[in-house]
């Protein structure tokens, strides 16, 4: 492939801003470790105490060997840009195997990095915030990707893959069943859930829900196909017993139970805000799919499980010490980061495939524009103010 003007400008301008990622990244990664209530920081002393119950700890210990904070603000930053490529390196993979779509490798790198700031609408005066409302735990932002945790980022790495693997795997399963796929999805799902449980939480229910239907379409004659994929799910799951002793074993006091206080939390109109801003793109762009016949039913299943997050994060609460912490809310966060990755890439295939016109696929990516520049105002202000919820 040879390189011309237009290529070498657009490598460059991404070269730039990558820089620019690098730098703010680790100006924020360093601030947080100096916040006595940093969740890094207090990860990395759980860990290096010989606590911890995920791979983070694991992680922490090793980079615990060179001895020094830059080694872990290292780690952090790696992760940043490990998302990035993986996200890149999936958008590639599945625009050729499920489109039949090729591009160059860093065709979607400028993608990969605006999902970094996928964040809510600013709306000032009805909804003045990026991440979380002080009076609302309930009511914030459902789709900002937080900075501060770094058992999320490490997740959200392998999400990618798990759920990439999963939709390939979806679609082609019934004919012939594909192992290398479900190899893949098997252990990029283990990964995913030994960092943290909240993905595979609301992403196995969905599919639960997929398989039954594929069961009932096929009249049960593919029945053997169905229990495999299952079992890829089965087999990654036994770590999550592990983690649940851990965090809501008898000597920790804490627990899970189901309330309404949380839906209750918030006015009619906080909830209309939340729900705009957060959702409106995304209903947007299925809306145009449907219209112009380019759904496919992998994205039903990532709406669904981005429906079970909000279930789980509205009708769901831990008690004792962990009440406090907002836990539930990761499962909507990187559920809605992979279902604005999974739409985008439909999209994308539409205009490139030609059921698109370049008029309407340029007014969607504005759109989206909106959610990535109130990402970056809210990024700028963390890496600026130290201050995370807003």
């Amino acid at each position: 492939m040879r390189w011309n003007k237009k290529m070498i400008a657009r490598a460059a301008a991404l070269g730039l801003c990558m820089a620019v990622l690098i730098l703010l990244a680790w100006i924020t990664y360093a601030r947080y470790f100096s916040l006595p209530n940093s969740d890094m920081r207090s990860h990395m002393l759980r860990a290096l105490a010989g606590g911890g119950y995920s791979l983070n700890s694991v992680l922490y210990r090793f980079f615990g060997l060179f001895g020094t904070d830059t080694a872990y603000i290292l780690y952090n930053l790696l992760l940043l840009l490990g998302t990035v490529f993986a996200a890149a390196f999936a958008a590639r993979k599945y625009s050729a195997l499920q489109y039949g779509q090729t591009f160059a490798p860093g065709h979607f790198l400028p993608l990969s990095l605006s999902l970094l700031f996928l964040c809510t609408l600013y709306i000032p005066g009805a909804y003045p915030w990026f991440y979380r409302n002080r009076d609302c735990a309930a009511c914030s932002s459902l789709i900002t990707q937080p900075w501060q945790s770094d058992t999320y980022n490490l997740m959200r790495l392998f999400a990618i893959g798990a759920l990439t693997a999963a939709c390939l795997l979806k679609s082609r399963y019934r004919e012939k069943f594909p192992w290398l796929t479900a190899g893949v999805f098997t252990v990029t799902l283990i990964l995913a859930n030994y960092a943290k449980p909240s993905f595979v939480v609301c992403f196995a229910p969905a599919l639960l829900v997929f398989l039954i239907r594929d069961f009932l379409r096929d009249r049960g004659r593919t029945v053997g196909k169905q229990v495999l994929f299952g079992l890829c799910v089965l087999i990654s799951l036994p770590i999550l017993l592990l983690q649940y002793d851990v965090l809501y074993g008898e000597e920790t006091g804490s627990g899970i139970v189901v309330t309404f206080s949380r839906i209750l939390s918030g006015t009619p109109v906080d909830w209309l805000m939340v729900t705009v801003s957060g959702l409106a793109v995304p209903i947007l762009f299925s809306v145009v799919l449907l219209r112009r016949k380019q759904w496919e039913e992998q994205l039903s299943m990532i709406w669904l499980a981005y429906a079970v997050s909000l279930v789980i994060r509205l009708f769901f609460a831990e008690t004792g010490y962990r009440a406090s912490q907002n836990n539930f809310a990761w499962g909507t966060m990187v559920c809605a980061y992979l279902l604005y990755l999974f739409l985008l890439l439909r999209l994308h295939s539409a205009y490139h495939g030609g059921k698109l016109s370049g008029r309407t696929y340029a007014l969607l990516m504005n759109a989206y524009g909106l959610n990535v520049v109130c990402g970056i105002l809210y990024f700028l202000r963390i890496s600026i103010t130290g201050v995370i919820r807003l």
